[in-house]
């Protein structure tokens, strides 16, 4: 999760890797992967959580959705719900 709200600060994928990665490891190609996954999933993701949370579809950009829903709840629950959902989760 620590790399998710670097990216969504608005860090460079380098800066990420250099920041987070030193503590949780991951490389700058992993980096660049989960964040590309998250982006192309965004809208079927995004319909499935606005119907637990409405509000958060007052966000103009996939990444300001993003900042919504982590402030609100762990990337864990989300998660979680998303697969309960039926959703492919990793």
């Amino acid at each position: 999760m620590a790399v998710l709200v670097c990216l969504l600060l608005g860090m460079s994928l380098n800066k990420c890797a250099d920041t987070v990665g030193c503590i949780l490891g991951p490389s700058l190609r992993t980096i660049r992967r989960w964040w590309r996954w998250l982006e192309a999933r965004h809208a079927l993701f995004s319909f499935r959580l606005l119907d637990r949370e409405p509000e958060w579809g007052r966000a103009v950009h996939w990444t300001d959705f993003w900042r919504r829903a982590l402030a609100q709840q762990p990337l864990r629950e989300l998660m979680a719900y998303l697969d309960n959902q039926g959703l492919i989760v990793p």
